[in-house]
């Protein structure tokens, strides 16, 4: 008998060690994810703080006055100064003739790839539970978005390139349509509100 209670006690012990094992594997799955992901946001955030943009500040004819742009301020101008690019009477690219594009719109898939998947793997992992981890990844990420970002899309909204030539000139130009669109895609996966 007494070797039976014995036997019974171990078991009980051995299921508590095992259930405090599962519980901090799940505690140190939970601060790696925690982890990679601040250590993307702040990866983004270092991308949007160096990303840069030099505009020529003077007139034709005069000598040239560049100016360098960073950060924030690089996007809004890059968008204000290039808004009217001319694509021609036949469709260019607005991505070979402003390769400043290309790259904000690569930072701008960064920053989708990461609200993307934020959305699939922390929000749908059951064993992830703490709340206040996910607002605090999910805040960061709407800070840079909404405070960085997306206000200079929205003030340019109207200078998007249409498929078909502006009505005013017969010509094509304009901000790419695809960077608003990766935009609202943004802002859907952080649920943020679109106007």
């Amino acid at each position: 008998m007494l070797l039976y209670l014995t036997l019974k006690a171990q078991v009980k012990a051995n299921r508590e060690i095992q259930k405090r094992f599962k519980i901090q594997q799940e505690n140190e799955k939970l601060e790696k994810l925690t982890l990679r992901y601040k250590e993307r946001i702040s990866s983004l955030s270092e991308e949007i703080r160096t990303f840069s943009y030099t505009n020529n500040n003077s007139d034709s004819g005069t000598k040239p006055d560049f100016k360098l742009y960073s950060g924030p301020q690089a996007i809004s101008q890059l968008l204000k100064i290039r808004k009217s690019i001319f694509y021609g009477n036949e469709w260019r690219s607005a991505y070979l003739l402003e390769p400043k594009f290309e790259e904000l719109r690569q930072l701008l898939l960064m920053f989708l790839s990461i609200s993307e998947s934020l959305n699939q793997e922390i929000f749908t992992d059951k064993i992830i539970e703490n709340r206040e981890v996910k607002s605090q990844l999910i805040s960061s990420l709407k800070f840079h978005y909404d405070a960085k970002i997306r206000g200079n899309f929205l003030s340019m909204e109207k200078y998007k390139a249409a498929d078909k030539p502006c009505p005013d000139c017969s010509s094509t130009h304009g901000i790419p349509e695809d960077l608003f669109e990766i935009c609202n895609s943004i802002a859907y996966k952080l649920q943020l509100k679109l106007n």
